[in-house]
């Protein structure tokens, strides 16, 4: 199917904000927030699909809930028709709750107890197998319902040509793989419906690896008959040439991705009937959601030391980039007043880790009170940014130029201790 954008809202994430602006939101809700424009998600997901749907209609995306779960983000992707791809009991419930069908739920991860197992199973959740243990609780599953008919997938690991073998997955190499599905074919109701794999490499020659090993798992294990090939994630999104620039190598955009896979699917199951053509699913995240957020906090403090001076933010480096060490992402300083002091500073955050720096060579104005917007925050920072020292902060989204609804209250002590006992 392919989708064409209906006309969305002014992204606002592209408004410009104004010292009063900022100052105006943090009086309400505090010296650090997000800022989210879940129109640009709803954008990043049409242009993805339409890209790769254009070359090959059964193709389809499995958004990576782990990446960024805020609800309202999820929900874009239900209403789209799209798969929730999650890769715990915690986040498939999440689905659930936002209403999503099971039979829309693709269940990855290293970790699936036997209760969620035997409950994916039972209500036709997309469970692709990551081990030879989940099979045995699978085959106990099996037996525990002879009369019942159970569909499964299998992760598949390879050697790609830059990168040895990933931790995830069953070894297409050393023949696991052509072992664990004569395990699950000894079962007359079990049925291999497809085949998965994970990867974090981006660039596209590791994609060209990854499709030529997933296709030729499908011809001579499957015969081509499978219902669905899962490419998983690690797609590069929209970034700025400052951010682009900090990669070692040139960033595929959506069309490069698509151009490369989906023809490739196109071309290879061009002489089965359409109806028998496997469903290519892809997994982004990053690609999705990265752009969608900013990060606003506050300078609390100057401190000039003898080679610099260090300006500490009401926020931390887990704040916004908890997974890239040594990334520097985009920013932008909104000056309280003019100040012609333009000197080295770095950026700290305010947890006491040495190593906490937002930013650790800014030359410019930069005082007290002052706000600092970091640009491509939406990718892990929510979902790995624990509670240390301070709760977490809370999320907006901008309704108008003025006006904004909270996605995600400010975070207190009782929700950081409920779990604990005091007695």
């Amino acid at each position: 199917m392919i989708y064409t954008n209906p006309g969305l809202k002014k992204l606002i994430l592209n408004m410009k904000f104004n010292y009063q602006k900022i100052y105006n939101i943090s009086k309400k809700i505090g010296d650090s927030f997000y800022v989210l424009d879940s129109n640009i998600f709803k954008n990043n997901y049409i242009k993805f699909l339409e890209e790769f749907s254009q070359l090959y209609d059964k193709s389809s995306i499995g958004y990576s809930y782990k990446t960024n779960y805020t609800p309202s983000f999820c929900n874009i992707v239900n209403e789209l028709g799209g798969y929730a791809e999650v890769v715990s009991e915690m986040e498939m419930d999440l689905a659930l709750k936002l209403g999503v069908d099971h039979k829309r739920i693709i269940y990855n991860g290293p970790y699936k107890s036997y209760k969620s197992i035997e409950k994916s199973l039972l209500n036709k959740v997309i469970l692709n197998i990551d081990s030879f243990s989940e099979i045995k609780k699978i085959e106990s599953i099996s037996e525990k319902y002879p009369n019942k008919k159970f569909t499964v997938g299998i992760r598949c690991n390879f050697n790609l040509f830059n990168f040895k073998m990933s931790r995830f997955g069953i070894s297409y190499v050393n023949g696991d793989l052509a072992k664990a599905i004569k395990i699950l074919n000894t079962h007359s109701n079990i049925n291999i419906v497809g085949i998965h794999c994970h990867f974090p490499n981006r660039d596209l020659k590791s994609f060209e690896d990854r499709l030529d090993k997933m296709l030729e798992i499908s011809s001579s294990l499957f015969g081509n008959k499978l219902n669905y090939i899962d490419l998983g994630g690690g797609f590069f999104g929209n970034m700025s040439d400052s951010l682009k620039n900090q990669f070692n190598s040139n960033i595929p955009s959506f069309n490069d991705y698509a151009t490369l896979i989906a023809k490739r699917f196109a071309k290879e199951f061009s002489s089965l009937d359409p109806s028998l053509r496997p469903e290519l699913i892809l997994e982004p995240g990053t690609a999705l959601v990265a752009d969608t957020m900013r990060f606003v906090t506050k300078v609390i403090s100057i401190k000039r030391l003898d080679e610099y001076s260090i300006a500490t933010v009401a926020g931390s480096k887990f704040n916004i980039v908890p997974q890239a060490d040594g990334i520097d992402l985009p920013f932008d300083i909104i000056n309280k007043g003019e100040d012609s002091d333009r000197i080295q500073y770095k950026i700290a955050g305010y947890t006491c880790i040495e190593s906490d720096y937002l930013c650790n060579n800014y030359r410019g104005l930069i005082e007290e009170d002052d706000f600092v917007i970091f640009q491509n925050v939406g990718s892990y920072s929510i979902v790995m940014k624990p509670p240390f020292i301070h709760p977490n902060v809370p999320i907006i989204e901008m309704e108008s130029d003025s006006k904004f609804s909270i996605v995600k209250r400010q975070e207190e002590l009782d929700n950081v201790f409920q779990t604990f006992n005091f007695n």
